[in-house]
């Protein structure tokens, strides 16, 4: 694939999951189309183990899109365990690769919606150049999942909490929803897709 996809002209690949690294070929994958001028981002939830992180720390042009979902306390009520590994490898790979790029992504939900100032300063702690929020959407599977989605006026709050905390501490954001305060949110300019 990653063959055809260089000579077709794709620009840009996702690898993603579950979690891509614990794929026994992603190393070479991730090769593959790096050496057919394919722009490689990782999304992860950055619990890799050791030798994953070694490797990832060489990797030229990483990107790292990484799952957190609030502060510790809520990230582990989610992800139970997680978040001081995931944090500990961020600094690292930033510490020994600071060219990589890390970008934090969150779901949005009544739990973590309060965080969003908190989950700036993690962002700047971990060298994240920013921060994208998804709003949870409802499943079919679990009817529960309502329960914890953010409402519309709450949505505003979330928003001027993230402005607030890009003010505070450089990390723009983004977000999958439009808002009035689309010139606050963050355009990333690495990849400009071409129309068909």
């Amino acid at each position: 694939f990653a063959d055809l996809a260089g000579e077709r002209g794709l620009m840009e690949v996702r690898l993603t999951g579950g979690e891509p690294t614990l794929h026994p070929d992603f190393f070479e994958i991730m090769r593959r189309f790096k050496e057919r001028h394919v722009y490689v981002s990782v999304a992860t939830n950055g619990t890799w183990n050791a030798a994953t992180l070694q490797r990832l720390c060489a990797e030229p042009y990483l990107w790292v899109i990484c799952s957190l979902d609030g502060n510790q306390a809520t990230h582990d009520h989610y992800r139970p365990g997680t978040f001081d590994r995931i944090i500990a490898n961020l600094k690292a790979l930033k510490s020994v690769n600071p060219t990589a790029r890390i970008r934090l992504t969150t779901v949005l939900t009544a739990r973590n919606a309060g965080q969003m100032f908190e989950l700036g300063r993690i962002a700047a702690e971990v060298q994240a150049e920013s921060i994208t929020v998804i709003p949870l959407r409802p499943q079919v599977r679990d009817p529960g999942v309502k329960d914890e989605m953010v409402a519309a006026s709450r949505f505003r709050e979330v928003i001027e909490d993230l402005i607030r905390a890009k003010e505070r501490y450089g990390v723009p954001f983004t977000t999958t929803m439009e808002t009035e305060y689309k010139d606050q949110i963050f355009r990333d300019p690495i990849v400009r897709k071409r129309s068909s």
